[in-house]
């Protein structure tokens, strides 16, 4: 069973408590991990997390 969250950009900067705008620049200088699907980036919980513990996924 695939338990993979994914989150919207908008989604993961509710969930990191950051602001949206700090999360777009994050993921467009892939200091964040995400993919851009069409014109949206979706990003998974589990990158989220290993960003804000400092660790590279």
């Amino acid at each position: 069973m695939n338990t993979t969250t994914w989150l919207l950009a908008d989604e993961a900067a509710e969930y990191m408590r950051m602001d949206r705008d700090t999360v777009y620049t994050l993921l467009q200088r892939s200091e964040l991990r995400g993919v851009k699907v069409g014109r949206r980036w979706r990003v998974r919980r589990e990158w989220c997390d290993a960003f804000l513990m400092g660790e590279s996924v």
